[in-house]
């Protein structure tokens, strides 16, 4: 039976020792972000199409664990409103399995990746009947 994500789900994937969290994007989200790769691709600008690319990562992130500081500290995702703050995305880049972040990400702009990029993994939720 085919499975159907609502933007409300939460999803996890390993990435190395990391466990996001993602949301599906809704149509709106996807618009914004698809205008935007257009736009870029039309004014042939790649710092135009990184931030599309950063932009559903906003969106689409909700949730990062295993993560610390250099100085030992947890990592602590920030939001503005319901968007990952720019000062987390910019932390976000620095870590060495980004770009494995951003193809998964980038997989969402169409729909819910059933093929993974290499090194992904995803975390099946536990079924309501498994909880309790």
């Amino acid at each position: 039976m085919a499975v159907i994500y609502r933007p409300t789900d939460r999803l996890k994937y390993e990435i190395g020792e990391l466990t996001f969290t993602i949301a599906p994007l809704d149509y709106v989200q996807k618009n914004e972000i698809v205008e935007a790769i257009k736009a870029a691709q039309a004014a042939r600008s790649v710092k135009e199409i990184h931030d599309a690319s950063l932009l559903a990562l906003k969106y689409a992130l909700k949730g990062v664990n295993g993560a610390t500081y250099a100085d030992g500290e947890p990592f602590d995702l920030k939001f503005d409103g319901s968007l990952v703050a720019d000062e987390s995305v910019h932390e976000l880049l620095n870590i060495d399995v980004a770009p494995k972040l951003l193809a998964l990400i980038g997989a969402f702009i169409s729909n819910v990746p059933s093929e993974l990029p290499d090194g992904v993994k995803f975390v099946p939720a536990k079924k309501k009947q498994d909880q309790q």
